[in-house]
């Protein structure tokens, strides 16, 4: 239906705003080091959160068991993310600041299974609702138009548009992403599936997990798309460093959140027509090449603006967030694209299950690690390891073999 693409476009719009404005990845980790929580419980959100994640790639196959409406699974993953940025805010405004960081470890992990979910109901959902050939600009636009509204949330909140702004504090900025999520899961109620891309087989984790391994020793892009996966782990989990990074640089009770936030917006801005171009000038190996550049960009400019100081310090963590959140923009469209030219419709769960928990399981560790360098503000060799990961995904970007258009 031609309404699906509008909708749909307008439920990942608040969708991103909801995501980027309450981020499990990178907002929440700032707001507990601002609110001075102990190292470990700023260093185990994203673990945690990553962990979560892991479930939900292991248990979205028996979620698929329990409806074969696409749109039933959208609207509930939606929802239930909506239901715990609540408990967020709620956390943060009414508890005391000592306490406040904890029960966002449990939410956390909640958040990430829900985010695990999502990884397959997304391809599911565009796959179901749009043609091959508009899904993956629906992922950049919606990424991109989302930004346009979290950059004004967060230029009004840092009073870059209007002097008279009192400024967004935390929990109201988890209010308004909470909002952001609800607008969303309403939007979800306006769509109808043109094709039907439930596997016909309903497989339980464990034979998922065996088929994917089957899959992986024969199909030899499978084994190219997961090694660059989890090489990009350090371009996806990019904010998580930075946002840490900053909030230890700059100290407790900062109040940089908005500001840093404003970056992000102007990069995901900045993004769609970026991503736009190497699309369709370069295609997915492309993407992928100039996403872990300009991921490695963000390091040598940090380390060289931290070496100088010729700007302040949140614009120097600001640049990094931006060209972070650039970089991070274009790993999920152009890794949707590629699964999509490889896999038939049974074996589209099978893939996307086994790979994102093998992922998960590698960003548990590199979420820790970047957590526990992080706190180390200031500090130039935290900096310097960034720099080498990003450095590893070029290269991984650059051996890369992907179906061109033309092949499919």
């Amino acid at each position: 239906m031609h309404r699906n693409f509008p909708v749909l476009l307008s439920q990942g719009i608040f969708y991103t705003v909801a995501v980027q404005l309450t981020s499990a990845m990178a907002v929440i980790p700032f707001i507990a080091a601002e609110l001075d929580a102990p190292a470990i419980v700023v260093a185990l959100l994203v673990p945690i959160y990553t962990i979560g994640t892991l479930f939900g790639n292991v248990f979205i196959a028996q979620i698929l068991r329990w409806t074969s409406s696409v749109v039933v699974l959208l609207f509930g993953n939606v929802f239930f993310q909506a239901a715990l940025i609540v408990l967020n805010a709620l956390a943060v405004e009414f508890l005391p600041d000592n306490v406040s960081p904890y029960p966002l470890l449990i939410t956390s992990a909640f958040i990430g299974v829900a985010a695990g979910f999502s990884r397959v109901i997304v391809s599911l959902s565009t796959a179901a609702l749009l043609p091959p050939d508009r899904q993956g600009s629906l992922l950049i636009q919606q990424a991109g138009y989302g930004a346009v509204m979290v950059t004004l949330v967060s230029a009004y909140s840092a009073g870059f548009l209007s002097d008279e702004s009192p400024g967004i504090d935390n929990a109201e900025l988890l209010w308004v992403g909470a909002a952001a999520m609800i607008v969303s899961a309403i939007c979800c109620m306006g769509l109808r599936p043109i094709r039907d891309v439930m596997p016909t087989e309903r497989m339980r984790m464990g034979e998922a997990m065996v088929a994917g391994a089957r899959l992986l020793r024969s199909a030899g892009w499978l084994r190219r798309y997961l090694a660059a996966q989890v090489a990009f782990t350090a371009i996806t989990l990019g904010s998580v460093f930075y946002g840490i990074y900053s909030s230890e640089s700059l100290g407790p009770d900062n109040g940089a959140l908005d500001v840093i936030l404003t970056f992000v917006g102007l990069g995901l801005l900045a993004g769609i027509w970026i991503w736009s171009y190497v699309r369709k000038r370069f295609d997915v190996r492309g993407m992928l090449v100039c996403s872990a550049l300009i991921g490695t960009s963000a390091a040598v400019l940090t380390l060289v603006l931290i070496a100088f100081r010729p700007i302040p310090l949140v614009w120097t963590f600001g640049l990094a967030m931006m060209l972070t959140a650039i970089a991070s923009q274009a790993v999920f469209p152009a890794s949707h694209v590629w699964v999509e030219r490889e896999v038939t419709d049974d074996e589209r769960v099978v893939v996307l299950s086994f790979t994102q928990i093998v992922v998960s399981v590698a960003s548990i560790g590199i979420a820790l690690v970047f957590g526990l360098i992080a706190r180390h503000g200031l500090e130039v060799w935290p900096i310097a390891i960034m720099l080498a990961l990003n450095v590893i995904a070029v290269i991984a970007a650059a051996g890369a073999r992907v179906r061109q258009r033309e092949e499919i």
